[in-house]
C-alpha cells in the first residue's frame, strides 16, 4: 500500500512525496512522514487517500479488505 501512495502521488504531483539529495536525509524524511502537496489542484479526496496510504506504521495504513 506504501508503494501504490507513492506512486499515486508522483502520478498527481509529478514528483515523489519525499526527496533529498542523499540517503540518509532521505532516511529521515521518510522516517518523519511529512510531505506536502505543491500542485493545490489535486482534489481534497486525493489527498485524503494518498495520507492514508502514506500512514509510517503498517497497522494503521489504509488497506484493501
Amino acid at each position: 500500500m506504501w508503494s501504490l501512495g507513492v506512486l499515486l502521488y508522483a502520478m498527481v504531483q509529478g514528483t515523489v512525496p519525499f526527496k533529498a539529495n542523499n540517503l540518509p536525509d532521505l532516511h529521515k524524511l521518510i522516517l518523519n512522514g511529512e510531505f506536502d502537496f505543491p500542485v493545490q489542484s489535486v482534489s481534497s479526496e486525493v489527498k485524503d487517500l494518498i495520507r492514508k496510504m502514506l500512514v509510517l506504521k503498517p497497522s494503521d495504513r489504509i488497506s484493501i479488505p
